[in-house]
Parts: structure tokens; sequence; C-alpha cells
């Protein structure tokens, strides 16, 4: 196999590489004073303030932890203080019934918040049965909330409410009547049966 000669540079080259670069230089000469202020911030990292969207970090009653956050876009139903109770599952009527929901046990009066945006349900007030003052939360996202055992309701149906405002106080009305106040709270996703709200209290309650 034959060997390339190596390739030389044709003579001049380097002058005529020399020329373009004095001239290019002259030409960027009466520019440089406007970038100098620019280049002087970028060293002293003197740049202007940029402002970040704020993350919402939810909004959350203290549960029987103490803790106060709560996650993502729902907030605890019960703005206080509370411990849990019965859940999911639990025998009713000598087994007759399961329970449906979840029991926050706190003191009579204590508030009771809508856990996201949505609006009032008309199915509200004292049912004369087990749920006693009662109120249905119609959240945004398409799910449903029952409130059950109210000592007294702060809401009207078809109201508007936002995640986190009041909407009733917790009671003892209905079959809870005689026993320790407490919030029965189910969750109706699609407003279809009851789901197990246990790992979704927990976590906005946490």
């Amino acid at each position: 196999m034959t060997a390339r000669p190596p390739r030389r540079t044709p003579e001049g080259g380097g002058l005529v590489v020399l020329v373009v670069v004095t001239v290019l230089a002259w030409l960027a000469a009466p520019q440089a004073h406007r970038l100098r202020p620019v280049v002087d911030q970028l060293r002293q990292g003197d740049l202007p303030a940029v402002r970040l969207p704020r993350l919402d970090p939810g909004n959350g009653g203290a549960g029987a932890g103490g803790g106060g956050g709560g996650g993502g876009g729902w907030a605890c139903p019960v703005a206080g203080r509370f411990s849990y109770g019965q859940g999911w599952g639990a025998p009713r009527d000598g087994g007759a019934r399961r329970h449906q929901g979840i029991d926050l046990l706190a003191p009579a009066g204590t508030r009771l918040v809508a856990v996201e945006d949505g609006t009032i349900g008309g199915r509200i007030g004292d049912d004369g049965g087990n749920a006693g003052i009662r109120l249905w939360v119609n959240g945004r996202s398409g799910t449903s909330y029952l409130y059950a055992h109210n000592r007294r309701n702060a809401v009207r149906a078809g109201q508007r409410v936002r995640r986190g405002q009041l909407v009733a106080y917790l009671g003892a009305t209905g079959n809870a009547a005689g026993g320790p106040p407490h919030l029965h709270f189910e969750v109706h996703p699609g407003g279809g049966g009851a789901v197990n709200a246990d790992q979704l209290v927990r976590r906005w309650c946490r």
C-alpha cells in the first residue's frame, strides 16, 4: 500500500488568515463598548431576579398525629385535631351491613371543610335516618363526598365551594346520637358507589 504524501499548506495561507482576523477585529471594535456591561454582569452574577411559580402545597387540617399539610389539590375534611374511628367495612347492625365510610372523631363543633372545589349536592339536611344531618360535596374532579352526623350545615344546596371552605360543624346526629361526635365520611368516584377512603384521608390529613 502506497503512503500518501502529507498535504502542504499553500504558500501565503497564514498571511491570508491573519488579514481576515485583523479585519474582523477592526469591524467589531466600535461595538465592544456595548457588550462590556453585559459581560461584566455575567461575571458578577448580577442577573435580574426570576420569579418562579408557587407550587400549591395543598390544604389540610391536623390529623391524629398533629400534621398540618394536605396532599395535592385536596384538603383534610376535618379542620382540626381528630382521631380515627371505625374504618371501611366494619360490621354494622349485627353484620347485616358494612360500614361504607371512615369515621373521624373530634370535639363537637369542629369545623368541616370541602376537600376540593365543587358544588353542594341537593341531598342536604337531616335525612331522618342513619346519616342524620348530612351534605354532599360534588367535587370538580367528578367524585362526590358524603359528610354525615353533622351538628349543623353551613352551606346550602347548589352553592359553589372552594377547597378548604367551611361546609359544616361536626356532630353526633342520626344513628351517632348518644355516641362520640364524629364525621362519617364517604368517597364516591364518579358519583357511583362508595370506595375505601382510608388511604386517601390519611394522605390528605397528614
